[in-house]
């Protein structure tokens, strides 16, 4: 029973594989995290320490089901647990604050602008039908030296 079949060890190479895989995914993701960290909102921060504590907490918890190790009755569960809960509580206030932002009336929008641009093209129009006539000059007589002796 020591001897595993092909297809077994087939599966073990598999798991393997991608447990490497994951340990390069987490390292980036960290490494990532400390670079971006500085321009990221309070909670935007939030999301991404929760996210990164719930992989390392469900790594863990495959880790010790690998050994062989009984979950059922082991901290890494209530550890899980309220990774969970942090992450929905982040969650609500995410959609919370979504829902804070205004939201634009689209077709109302497309009205007052399309109004507003008839108001002024009407008002350039009416500028270039009307256009002001000067006023007239009045004739003044010029008294010149004849006119004055009379």
């Amino acid at each position: 029973m020591d001897e595993l079949t092909q297809d077994e060890q087939n599966r073990i190479d598999s798991l393997q594989k991608s447990i490497k895989e994951i340990e390069i995914q987490v390292e980036g993701l960290i490494k990532k995290a400390k670079e971006v960290e500085e321009e990221l909102t309070p909670l935007e921060k939030a999301e991404l320490d929760t996210t990164i504590a719930y992989i390392i907490t469900s790594l863990f918890y495959i880790y010790l089901k690998t050994q062989g190790i009984s979950t059922q009755d082991h901290p890494i569960k209530y550890e899980l647990e309220q990774v969970k809960l942090y992450m929905n509580k982040v969650h609500d206030l995410v959609e919370l604050n979504k829902n804070k932002f205004l939201k634009v009336d689209v077709e109302a929008a497309k009205r007052i602008i399309l109004h507003s641009t008839q108001q002024i093209n009407s008002q350039k129009n009416e500028k270039h039908i009307k256009p002001k006539s000067p006023s007239p000059i009045k004739k003044q007589k010029i008294k010149t030296k004849k006119n004055s002796r009379k």
